[in-house]
């Protein structure tokens, strides 16, 4: 019928080819700001994964002496240069650093304080020395449920947490389908107007190629 044909010729289209130029552009940039909030969320969860088991080994002018730091013991007392450094705290020239007749090694063993001659209470003696070598150090198993959410300076970037971490690596990685971009696109704020008025196809067309251009 001529007004079957009549609307058919003029219903709007609505996909990203016909889009004015404006929208095009508006759609890009849509896209490249949730690309980012993505890159920047697996920054953040990256961080918080990573920061437990930073080790800091600033004081060490190069890696280098820091293993040979570890493999040597000055005072030949069984314990190497580093662990008297960083753990004991005691003196890595001194084979008894509290000179009270036991080697340092030996103390360690008995779970005795080698900073501390036997037999006296000395005020803060290396506590931390005698729970290390008794297992009775809380802060090691502790370390898993410290709070890292502000590590590194990421901690006010703001990514939906119902979008899972799964999709935002897949998304990153351009393993994504087409309903899942959309709903991680909506779930940190974008038009779903705007998106509605994109087919599957140059959804994901315009999606490559701003991941590409990252």
């Amino acid at each position: 019928m001529p007004g079957s044909n009549f609307s058919d010729n003029n219903s709007p289209d609505f996909s990203f080819k016909n889009m004015p130029r404006p929208q095009k552009t508006a759609v890009v940039i849509l896209l490249s700001l949730g690309i980012v909030i993505l890159f920047f969320g697996a920054l953040q969860f990256r961080n918080r994964v990573v920061s437990p088991f930073q080790v800091d080994v600033s004081g060490l002018a190069t890696v280098d002496s820091a293993i040979d730091t570890a493999n040597k013991d000055t005072d030949s007392d069984g314990l190497s240069d580093y662990d008297e450094f960083n753990v004991y705290q005691t003196s890595p020239y001194l084979e008894d650093s509290d000179s009270d007749g036991l080697a340092d090694n030996v103390e360690v063993k008995n779970g005795t304080d080698a900073n501390c001659p036997l037999g006296q209470n000395c005020v803060g003696g290396n506590n931390f020395a005698i729970e290390v070598a008794t297992g009775t150090d809380s802060t090691i198993s502790n370390t898993s449920s410290t709070d890292y959410s502000q590590a590194g300076g990421l901690g006010t970037i703001n990514v939906s947490s119902s979008t899972s971490e799964t999709d935002l690596r897949n998304a990153l990685a351009g393993q994504v389908d087409a309903p899942t971009l959309r709903q991680i696109l909506l779930d940190n704020g974008a038009d779903k107007a705007m998106l509605d008025a994109i087919t599957d196809a140059d959804l994901l067309k315009s999606y490559q190629e701003v991941l590409n251009n990252q």
